[in-house]
């Protein structure tokens, strides 16, 4: 997601203004800025400059600054003859009234526009300065519109601004384009399309497909060579467009016009360029998308995916892994596919050494991204089908596809399940939904604006017919054509439990051993508990808060008994429900939450700290349900307490060369992944919720916790886990049950030399006992 750069505000019914951080250079950021806002707009232009001056304050002319405005503006001005100074800080404010060096004087061609004119070159030399017009009886004036060139004053008053890089042309027009609003959307809103859309080549030739069936008119473009080729586009009665050429058009760059009236009621028309919303490549958020066969994909390998209660899940993002990987990499090489493809092969990879068994990668659909270089996480998506061209060698010629294809091929040569972070409650600039058809696609409220449950401006449709379509068509092609193991589902809750239910049903289909997991909230609210008797599993918040609290000294025995059950989350009806985790690539990290960086030595912080973060991964991992750690978290990563991130690649990315100084945390992370993975590990990984007779908890004291596991009763030599557990600062015995004692025990997790009963402060203890 880009940095807005400016803010939209309408002007008339049918008219707005952009009012832009710098002059405008004629790209889209305008046009950004009106879709960001849930509005189409067209026909931008710079607004005329006794305008800009108007609304701001001030335009340069030539060589110099016009301070300006128009006494209509302020009605009490024109029933006399008050004059009216320029007061700033350099003219001392009041000390300018009066003086006739700063009054402004009445233009020529017309007595109610008043100006005062400074010499550009003077003006620069003051660089930024706060300015405001003042009567001589010192009424001060206030700004008309809250625009980009003011700003609040410490009285509560608000000044313009001068700004050298706003001479005038920051303010741009445009016309809304309202598109036929809901006119004739009951008939197609719960229509789901039938058969192949996109691009495809067939016997007859090439052929396109593309669902709009509210547009007057639609066209393909073809780019060939210097010129575009139009081609319009035959509607047909189940409200697709389509053409076929008898031309070979694989490779070929392509998009869509559509047609629109202007507003309901109107036969005027206007145009927008699409990306189709099935190309399967694109140059860069903006398109043109690329006309490519994609082959399903070729299982070279035997890599089975794991069961849904072994999954071990590493969250991790392109980029944040291979900025400063220690391998030898191009520049470019750690920015793409390819450079992780590479480092997968060396059994020195990071990922291979952990022990995890799945790799969940945020987003790679093509993202909003404005350049290859620009750091991103992914989360606004301007395609469902394309693999990001920014993870590309070659972002114009659909490299993206097969390098893709290469890396999930070298995770799975690994051993490593691969989920994709997916996100389809709400897209990114440009919307290209959105030109096709505004009201069938995205979600809006009884004025016609869209909704924001999503905090990025527009909530998809998830009850249209066209939406569930095209999200069903994404995965299962990423499925097919990628052997993808899995998905997680950003802000679930927007989709909603219908259309989850039912991309669980087709993609069953497809993969039975496919990975579900949602994340179960949104700013509109949390999925409903039926979301439990589906096959997805969602994260816990309610794991991670009760975890941070425990090993602070606030949290409850009992929670952490029910965690060690996999009953925490109590509306689950099976452990492996839950996903639980401490930290997500979203917040502050876990470390960051019980420290500040102020705290932290010789790149580690204090040994309280790493004990407590010992405790918490240590419960994290030893308890049912699915347990998720992120890149890093295994060397306590630290992202400087910084807690919103998304463009800061360089707090993201994962800093090895520190890495050596907190390796016995790595250590110890990985021995509990061992462990969980081992045979005995099954009792923390169970499927089925344990009954309660083959768990014995004690509550000792200062919050200790003993927790006996059972074995299945009818195994050769039968034995019990015992966990222990001291969150205090204590050294404590627990009293053990009579069960525990005069049999043989061995201890799994913890220092060797422990005799069982007795813990030390903030620590954990497995042991092994033969019954």
């Amino acid at each position: 997601m880009y940095s807005r750069g400016g803010h939209v505000c309408m002007e008339t019914i049918n008219n707005g203004l952009v009012f832009l951080e710098k002059d405008w250079d004629g790209g889209p950021l305008p046009e950004d800025l009106v879709e960001e806002s849930g509005m189409i707009g067209s026909m931008f232009s710079i607004v005329e400059s006794e305008k800009s001056a108007r609304l701001g304050g001030y335009v340069k002319n030539e060589g110099e600054v016009h301070f300006l405005i128009n006494k209509n503006d302020y009605p009490f001005l024109t029933l006399d003859s008050k004059r009216i100074f320029l007061a700033t800080d350099f003219n001392g404010w009041t000390k300018a009234i009066g003086n006739p060096q700063w009054e402004l004087l009445p233009k020529k061609s017309t007595e109610n526009i008043i100006q005062l004119s400074i010499d550009w070159k003077v003006a620069l030399e003051l660089k930024t300065f706060s300015f405001k017009f003042v009567t001589e009886d010192k009424v001060w004036l206030e700004p008309n519109v809250p625009v980009s060139r003011s700003e609040i004053n410490e009285l509560g008053s608000r000044n313009f601004i001068f700004d050298p890089n706003r001479t005038g042309r920051d303010i741009v027009c445009f016309e809304l384009m309202e598109g036929p609003r809901k006119e004739k959307l009951d008939r197609w809103l719960n229509v789901v399309p039938n058969g192949k859309f996109g691009y495809k080549q067939t016997l007859e030739g090439s052929s396109f497909r593309v669902f709009a069936p509210r547009a007057v008119k639609m066209e393909l473009l073809l780019y060939k060579k210097e010129e575009i080729e139009r081609h319009l586009m035959s509607l047909n009665q189940d409200g697709s467009w389509s053409i076929t050429l008898s031309d070979n058009c694989e490779g070929l760059p392509y998009k869509y016009a559509v047609h629109h009236v202007i507003r309901k009621g109107e036969s005027m028309l206007f145009e927008k360029e699409v990306v189709d919303p099935y190309a399967r490549a694109m140059d860069g958020r903006n398109g043109p998308g690329l006309a490519l066969t994609v082959q399903p994909s070729e299982k070279k390998h035997h890599f089975h995916t794991p069961k849904k209660q072994d999954l071990i899940i590493l969250e991790t993002h392109i980029r944040d892994l291979l900025t400063n990987a220690p391998i030898p990499l191009s520049e470019k090489e750690r920015m793409e596919f390819r450079g992780l493809s590479k480092w997968l092969q060396s059994e020195d990879c990071y990922l291979r050494k952990l022990g995890v068994n799945a790799i969940e990668i945020q987003p790679i659909h093509e993202f909003d991204a404005r350049t290859k270089e620009e750091y991103h996480w992914g989360y606004m998506s301007v395609n469902f089908f394309a693999p990001s061209s920014s993870y590309a060698s070659n972002g114009k010629d659909g490299s993206a596809v097969h390098e893709f294809k290469s890396l999930v091929d070298r995770f799975h040569e690994a051993e490593l399940a691969v989920i994709i972070d997916v996100v389809y409650n709400h897209v990114g600039v440009p919307s290209h939904l959105s030109f096709l058809d505004r009201e069938l696609y995205f979600s809006t409220d009884e004025n016609g604006n869209l909704n924001n449950h999503s905090g990025c401006g527009n909530d998809i449709h998830a009850e249209s017919g066209a939406v569930r379509k095209l999200v069903i068509d994404s995965l299962i092609s990423m499925i097919n054509d990628f052997d993808i193991d899995g998905f997680r589902f950003d802000l679930g809750e927007l989709l909603g439990i219908n259309l989850l239910s039912e991309i669980e049903i087709e993609l069953l289909k497809v993969k039975p051993d496919i990975i579900l997991i949602a994340e179960p909230w949104s700013f509109r609210g949390r999925l409903p508990e039926e979301i439990n008797q589906t096959g997805y599993s969602l994260w816990s918040d309610n794991c991670r808060e009760k975890l941070l609290n425990f090993v602070r000294g606030n949290g409850k025995q009992c929670e952490i008994i029910d965690l060690l059950k996999g009953r925490l989350d109590q509306q689950n009806t099976h452990p492996w429900q839950s996903i639980n985790y401490l930290e997500s690539h979203d917040d502050l990290t876990f470390v960051d939450r019980l420290c500040s960086p102020d705290e932290w030595e010789n790149a580690r912080p204090p040994s309280q700290v790493i004990a407590q973060a010992k405790l918490a991964i240590g419960l994290l991992l030893l308890s049912p349900g699915i347990p998720m750690i992120a890149s890093g978290q295994d060397y306590l990563r630290s992202k400087n307490g910084v807690q919103n991130t998304y463009q800061r690649g360089d707090l993201n990315a994962l800093k090895y060369n520190l890495f050596k100084e907190t390796q016995d945390f790595h250590n110890w992370t990985k021995e509990l992944i061992s462990l969980r993975s081992s045979k005995e590990g099954e009792l923390f990984r169970p499927y089925h919720f344990m009954a309660e007779d083959r768990y014995i908890s004690v509550k000792g004291p200062h919050d200790t916790i003993a927790q006996i596991i059972f074995a299945e009763s009818d195994i050769e030599i039968p034995y019990c886990l015992l966990i222990l557990i001291n969150p205090s600062g204590y050294e404590t015995n627990i009293p053990l049950p009579e069960i525990c004692h005069g049999k043989k025990e061995t201890i799994l997790l913890g220092e060797s030399d422990s005799q069982l009963g007795t813990i030390q402060p903030l620590c954990l203890q497995v042991w092994k006992i033969i019954l």
